[in-house]
């Protein structure tokens, strides 16, 4: 094998290498702080609005009918729990069905505001 399919081989694994050792030091994205999110939404406010949103578009695949610079206003616990909503499904520490209960509580909570 010359040098230049040995870097090939190589650079080929890099991703691998890279994925087995998020998995093993558990460093991927932060699980969804689910009790933190309603309890957001339920404050109200923008903030809640945009979350419950995002939640909703997220997993549902709802139209989210904000702006990204929408973002901005956002505190920084908020856009914490905006990039965990990002990443619900990649996680694979969530069921579906704990995804599920948290939707339901997201729209009991926007119901009872109405």
């Amino acid at each position: 094998m010359n040098a230049l399919q040995s870097l090939k081989t190589q650079y080929r694994l890099i991703p691998k290498v890279v994925e087995q050792a998020w998995h093993e030091r558990d460093l991927g994205p932060l699980p969804l702080e689910s009790e933190l999110l309603l309890k957001c939404i339920s404050d109200g406010g923008h903030k809640g609005q945009f979350l419950a949103d995002a939640f909703l578009s997220t997993y549902r695949g709802d139209t989210f009918y904000h702006s990204l610079k929408d973002l901005t206003k956002l505190d920084a616990e908020a856009f914490r729990l905006f990039l965990e909503i990002l990443h619900i499904h990649p996680i694979k520490r969530w069921s579906d069905d704990s995804l599920y209960t948290v939707e339901k509580q997201i729209k009991e909570t926007l119901a009872s505001e109405y």
